[in-house]
Formats: C-alpha cells, sequence, structure tokens
C-alpha cells in the first residue's frame, strides 16, 4: 500500500467533511443533511476499501492511521452531528420568535409574548450549549485522529524513503 492509495481513499470522506462543517458554518440544514449521510457513505466504503489494502514492505501504519480518520469520520456523521441539527433548528424557532417579539412595542407585549420570548431564549441557550459542547469534542477528536494520520505519513516516509 502507498501513501497515495490511503490518500485517495481519505478523500472524498475528508471533502464531505469539508461540506459537513460548511453547511453547519452557514446554517444549512439541508446541507448538512446531505453531506452526513455523504460523509457516512465514504467513511464506510473507505473502511472497507482499507479491508483488502496490503500493507506495503509488511508496514501497516498508514492503514491503521487511515482506518482511524475514517472511522472518526464515520462517527461523527452517525453520532455527533444531532447538536448541531438542534442547534439549527432552535436558532430558526428563536430568530422567528425574537423578530415577532422585536416588531411589537413595549407597551404593546403581553405576558405571553414575554414568557413566550423567555422560554425561547432559555430553549436556545440550552441547544447552544450543548452544540458548543459537541463542537469542542469534536475539534479534540478531528484533531487527535488527523494528527495520527500525519504523524503516520512523516514516519512512513521516513522509514520507506531511501536516504542519500
Amino acid at each position: 500500500m502507498s501513501k497515495g492509495d490511503t490518500q485517495l481513499i481519505l478523500f472524498k470522506s475528508q471533502n464531505q467533511e469539508n461540506y459537513l462543517t460548511k453547511a453547519v458554518n452557514d446554517g444549512n440544514l439541508n446541507a448538512l443533511e446531505q453531506a452526513k449521510g455523504a460523509l457516512l457513505t465514504f467513511s464506510t466504503e473507505g473502511i472497507a476499501k482499507l479491508e483488502v489494502v496490503k500493507a506495503f514492505n509488511g508496514d501497516a501504519s498508514l492503514k491503521l492511521a487511515c482506518s482511524q480518520l475514517l472511522k472518526f469520520y464515520s462517527q461523527e456523521s452517525k453520532d455527533k452531528t444531532k447538536p448541531n441539527v438542534d442547534y439549527l433548528i432552535e436558532k430558526e424557532k428563536f430568530e422567528k420568535i425574537k423578530k415577532s417579539f422585536d416588531a411589537k412595542s413595549q407597551n404593546s407585549r403581553t405576558k405571553e409574548d414575554v414568557d413566550q420570548f423567555n422560554k425561547a431564549v432559555n430553549d436556545y441557550n440550552q441547544v447552544l450549549n450543548a452544540y458548543n459542547k459537541n463542537n469542542q469534542e469534536l475539534n479534540a477528536a478531528r484533531t487527535k485522529a488527523f494528527d495520527t494520520w500525519s504523524n503516520a505519513v512523516k514516519n512512513f516516509l521516513d522509514r520507506q524513503v531511501p536516504q542519500k
């Protein structure tokens, strides 16, 4: 197995994860769901492709690191996007309630309007906290998985490329 083989296997998943991240940052729920499904498909396919890839000169370090990164992508797409979806839905709901609340003059707001707005603020803050916590965990896991991959590539090249 060469470095190029593993990079080709990773490419689709890395690309889809970029789309997923962009969708979250853009607040695009449809794009998030689409990227999530594609990321799961490509990461699962990549893991299966790695099963039959042989080690290069007995060195399976790239295969192992690639597999770990693909497993991260698979877990991310299956288990770690729910707080992002919840956040985007709650954010949209909150923005509608806030717009309606702000459109009324302070004197014309009823107790029900204020209670509805306060509940929306509390719901939004709760989902936002879960979203932030999830993103911190994802970023840490992503960094660890990608660092493992980068170190494996460096070490593989150090071992397999002849030195002058």
